[in-house]
């Protein structure tokens, strides 16, 4: 009888930053904890940009790292940089607190990604409220184009429910 025998999982950092969203980060922890991608092969790295309320406390309530960015305020890009000098994985995932991902997200990503992709994205789908932002409303109707975005750089093809790989 032989032994079947699995290649370990790629190691991924997810790196969220938040900046005054609980309820956005409350859903994207939600959904990225619910993820079929094995559980000890990702961290989640959750970097505060200066909220007025800390997200701490919500943190807490999910297996994260959580740090807080003091010195570039009010910047995703600073909260990210962050969250990329501490992450540990062989692969990186950037996610806004306005997102909240599908299970297979991740497992689907990496996928692409072993399959020679250098940058994946997945179809984006808007929650619009009444609740919501003007900068969520105006990201929706006009800024975020996910794949257009990709596509028009060659690396990586989005189907509307799964993402496939392209060569450059």
């Amino acid at each position: 009888m032989t032994k079947e025998y699995k290649l370990p999982q790629p190691f991924v950092s997810i790196i969220i930053p938040v900046f005054n969203n609980h309820r956005g980060l409350e859903r994207t922890l939600r959904a990225i904890e619910k993820q079929t991608y094995p559980c000890d092969s990702f961290e989640v790295i959750v970097i505060d940009n200066g909220s007025k309320y800390s997200p701490a406390k919500i943190c807490g309530n999910y297996s994260v790292i959580f740090i807080e960015e003091h010195l570039h305020l009010n910047s995703p890009y600073s909260a990210r940089n962050r969250g990329l000098e501490i992450s540990k994985g062989e692969i990186v995932v950037l996610i806004d607190t306005t997102c909240a991902p599908d299970e297979e997200w991740l497992k689907n990503g990496v996928s692409a990604i072993e399959s020679s992709a250098d940058l994946v994205g997945g179809d984006v789908i808007f929650d619009v409220s009444i609740e919501s932002s003007v900068g969520e409303i105006y990201d929706s109707l006009v800024n975020v184009r996910m794949k257009e975005s990709i596509a028009n750089r060659g690396v990586v093809l989005v189907s509307s429910n799964k993402c496939s790989t392209a060569r450059f």
